[in-house]
């Protein structure tokens, strides 16, 4: 006779406790969105200007500012968060003290953990940092899959890189969170089980951007029914750019004009960059 699994139980202890860290989540959304905009953010502003949003989108925008910990403890007991509590709240770490930060949500709008921002670092993968519990496993994205109109995916490797996109007007974005070669078999699979056929990657215009590639492409292919079928954005227009950020800078507006030409099936692509012996 099969024996039967019980989910765990969910007490009134352990649901009061989740709800109490969701508040605790959304107060430093919340305070950190305020910081940024605060004469104490004007240089994290000045960061996002520089990368290519708007100065009118700042305020928009779901990301923060962390400024001084103990200022944000204050704040957190200024709001009725326990003394314990605050000091508990390691998901902003002291080391990220002048970042641009932001909130990493579920389709759902829960916060699952927050990010910290590190343009400048040359490690495609030091770029963002996060809180405990590290980057999810699902993509980073603004709009809910539900709402996709289309079985078709941009991706790119930064989570501001999604935000400057859906500003720039562009639908169905999501992002790595680092670099593409972390887009495994089993992301690919997730994603065509959820109704995407189509994926077009926005890669950086370098040989690391083009080993990234290779490695979905392979994954790619080990993805059985139903399949994900791969573009890739000619790395050509992106004259050597290592992001939207840095292509933003560039064109400005015009950054997404022509991204739709600039398409090109993933296995032209690898020809391309491997050619036939």
């Amino acid at each position: 006779m099969p024996t039967s699994t019980t989910a765990p139980q969910v007490t009134v202890e352990s649901l009061a406790r989740r709800q109490r860290n969701q508040r605790l989540l959304d107060l430093l959304a919340e305070i950190t969105h305020r910081a940024l905009l605060a004469p104490s953010g004007r240089a994290a502003r000045e960061v996002l200007a520089e990368w290519g949003f708007p100065e009118t989108s700042v305020g928009h925008l779901d990301v923060g500012y962390f400024p001084d910990p103990a200022f944000v403890a204050w704040e957190l007991q200024r709001r009725g968060v326990l003394t314990s509590e605050a000091e508990g709240a390691a998901v902003l770490s002291p080391t990220w003290s002048g970042r641009v930060v932001g909130p990493w949500r579920s389709p759902r709008g829960r916060i699952l953990t927050f990010f910290a921002w590190a343009p400048e670092s040359a490690d495609r993968d030091g770029r963002y940092v996060f809180g405990p519990g590290s980057r999810p496993p699902a993509l980073f994205s603004q709009d809910r899959p539900a709402a996709r109109r289309s079985g078709h995916l941009w991706l790119v490797e930064g989570l501001l890189d999604v935000l400057l996109a859906v500003w720039l007007g562009m639908e169905d974005v999501a992002g790595m969170g680092g670099p593409f070669w972390l887009l495994s078999v089993q992301v690919l699979a997730q994603l065509a089980a959820s109704g995407i056929r189509q994926l077009t990657l926005m890669p950086a215009d370098d040989e690391e951007g083009r080993r990234d590639v290779l490695t979905v492409l392979q994954n790619a292919d080990r993805v059985t029914r139903p399949a994900v079928d791969v573009f890739v954005v000619d790395p050509a227009m992106m004259a050597g750019a290592r992001d939207l950020g840095e292509l933003a800078q560039r064109r400005a507006t015009q950054v997404l004009t022509g991204v739709e030409a600039w398409r090109m099936e993933g296995n032209v692509y690898r020809v391309a960059m491997v050619p036939l012996q």
